[in-house]
């Protein structure tokens, strides 16, 4: 991290170890460039779309070979696997059939770039369903609001995006710096954290 303006991290979950080591190369990089305040900020943002990163694997590995009937029924199974143990049950599963996620901290005297890469693309009605969410998630609002429109969701998915969202705005950072995307083959969540003038 001395001579390099990237740190790369892959994982196939996240356990509260690396929560930790993610956190302290945020500081290590924060303090580099004098902006130590905006740690919590960037340790919010990055746990919730590598977060984000891991489930969308999940979600992946369990549906396939499934129709679209039988993964919209799955769905409410998904979110009580999510509350119960989640990505960690199944991390040999994931490793076996490759899907970790890639974490990319960016840094120079602008700022720094978060993103969390996933192990496939975001296509068709998925995309539809994570535009959707991203919208919602820019409207505004806090928690109970998101979770007043998003009832019906079995999944509950979207929160990640509204967390992200809040984050940013407590920061005073533009939650259009907030994007998705697919990039070679995979799908890719990042938030540009512009650095403060100091002195």
């Amino acid at each position: 991290m001395n001579k390099d303006s990237c740190v790369r991290l892959s994982a196939y979950t996240i356990t509260p170890e690396s929560e930790q080591q993610i956190k302290e190369t945020l500081e290590e990089i924060l303090s580099r460039f004098g902006q130590t305040d905006m740690l919590m900020t960037a340790a919010i943002i990055l746990k919730e779309i590598a977060t984000n990163a891991v489930k969308a694997n999940l979600k992946h590995l369990l549906l396939q070979g499934r129709s679209e009937a039988e993964a919209a029924a799955f769905l409410p199974e998904f979110r009580r696997i999510l509350q119960t143990g989640g990505p960690s049950a199944y991390r040999a599963q994931l490793a076996a059939a490759g899907l970790k996620i890639e974490i990319c901290l960016q840094f120079d005297a602008s700022g720094l770039r978060l993103s969390a890469r996933n192990g496939f693309p975001v296509e068709g009605a998925e995309r539809d369903r994570l535009n959707d969410k991203w919208s919602k998630a820019l409207q505004g609002g806090d928690m109970r609001q998101f979770f007043d429109r998003n009832r019906a969701d079995a999944e509950g998915a979207g929160l990640g995006f509204t967390m992200v969202i809040n984050a940013l705005k407590s920061g005073d950072i533009d939650p259009q710096s907030f994007r998705f995307d697919t990039e070679d083959g995979k799908t890719v969540a990042a938030v540009f954290i512009p650095f403060k003038k100091t002195g």
